[in-house]
């Protein structure tokens, strides 16, 4: 006849211990878990730019190095607008693309997006990413033309899109800013990760930035060079 086992229950004490251990561990993994989902969202992110970024060769390809415009005005045969192209249209029609994932950045809340925005397959859906207004682009009142990247003397300074929402005007998909505005909005676009943004540039390599780089020293300077290249 084998052996009667005992059992030993535990004291308050014990279980008091187990349970703080258990809570401690907890405190532990739930902010790892989150920097890990930061982490991975933001690279998530940076692989859409860098597809974005061979979208924006192959224009290049096909219209002689000249950058699509940020935004034109569309018209009716009767002189009448009838809305607006953006960069994204260009790249979609160039590419003929189908899945337009790759224009909105994973750490953002669709839900809270306008939901024909995201229903949209004509290039004026929602995107999270804006375009360097006047230091590539351009903007319907804009005078100045888009540029063309053999002009550009260090297009691996210069940025070409960036991870960008404003408070002002949120989930409606922002196609074009300025310094000025990410200078100004930086607090709530730059949430998305952590404090940091992504960058596409314009020789097509990606970088995770913070404020100070993001910004640069001015708006003649890189990353930005608003004025830097006039010849276009």
């Amino acid at each position: 006849m084998l052996p009667r086992t005992r059992t030993r229950a535990f004291s308050l004490t014990e279980l008091l211990v187990v349970i703080a251990l258990l809570l401690v561990l907890a405190v532990i993994a739930i902010p790892a878990s989150r920097q890990a989902t930061l982490i991975s969202r933001r690279s998530r992110c940076a692989g859409n730019l860098r597809e974005i970024g061979a979208l924006m060769f192959l224009y290049l390809n096909d219209h002689q190095g000249v950058f699509p415009p940020g935004a034109t005005a569309k018209y009716k045969p009767d002189g009448e607008r009838s809305g607006t192209d953006y960069w994204t249209t260009y790249l979609i029609r160039n590419a003929a693309l189908k899945d337009l994932r790759c224009f909105i950045c994973p750490s953002v809340d669709k839900t809270k997006v306008q939901p024909d925005l995201l229903k949209n397959r004509g290039g004026h859906g929602y995107t999270s990413y804006a375009y360097n207004r006047y230091g590539v682009g351009n903007g319907v009142s804009d005078k100045h033309r888009p540029a063309r990247l053999s002009k550009i003397d260090e297009p691996g300074k210069l940025l070409m899109l960036f991870d960008y929402e404003t408070p002002t005007q949120p989930y409606v998909g922002w196609y074009l800013a300025a310094r000025s505005q990410a200078q100004e909005d930086w607090d709530f676009y730059a949430d998305r990760h952590g404090g940091r943004v992504n960058v596409l540039f314009c020789d097509g390599h990606v970088e995770s930035l913070n404020r100070e780089q993001m910004l640069g020293p001015g708006t003649n300077d890189f990353p930005w060079a608003t004025y830097k290249y006039t010849e276009r």
